[in-house]
Parts: structure tokens; sequence; C-alpha cells
């Protein structure tokens, strides 16, 4: 099996069946060759479909959880930091005015000394 990664999210994407040398392991009958031939193909079928529903889950798990982390920033960390950004601001004017008065006193009372 071949893993590949999408989106941080690893999954099966190739398969490939080794099967056992079927001389000497089952007996032998008219009805075992066509058997295991037709067997062959299905295994490898189901293994490669098996392989691409686990990739499909773990794409669809992985963008669904991508998806949830984007509406969570946009609707709540976004805002906020919007909010705190223009709160630093209202301190930092506030604190400008406050020394920008405190530099006129100086100078005033500089002045009057």
């Amino acid at each position: 099996m071949e893993w590949a990664e999408v989106m941080g999210a690893a999954f099966p994407q190739h398969v490939r069946c080794l099967f056992p040398d079927p001389l000497g392991t089952l007996p032998l009958s008219a009805a075992v060759t066509p058997a295991r031939l037709a067997c062959r193909p299905a295994i490898e079928a189901a293994a490669k479909h098996a392989a691409a529903r686990e990739a499909l889950r773990v794409v669809t798990a992985e963008t669904t959880a991508t998806t949830t982390r984007i509406s969570a920033l946009r609707e709540r960390w976004t805002p906020a930091l919007r909010r705190a950004l223009t709160d630093l601001d209202l301190v930092l004017d506030e604190s400008e005015r406050a020394a920008a008065v405190q530099a006129r006193r100086r100078i005033g009372a500089a002045g009057d000394a």
C-alpha cells in the first residue's frame, strides 16, 4: 500500500495485492483453478475500493475540520482581535494626549520660572 498526503491528512493511495503461489496449498479439483482466477480480481477490486473509501473519509474529515476552524476564526477570533486592537488604539491615543498635556504643562512651567 502506498500512502499520499493532502491538506496534512495521510490516506492510502495505491493498493497492490500479492497472492501466494497456490501450488501445493490447496487440493486440486476442477473448480479450484477457475475459482482462484475469479477471486483474485474481486479481492483486488475490494482492496482498491476500501482504499478509495478510506481516502474519501480522511479528506472529508479534514475538510470538515478545516471549515470549522475557518468559521471559528471568522466568527470569534477576528472580531475579538479587532475589538482588542480598537481598545489598544484608544488607550494609546489617550496616553499620547496625556503625555502631550504634561509636556505643555512642563514647558509652560519652565517658561514662568
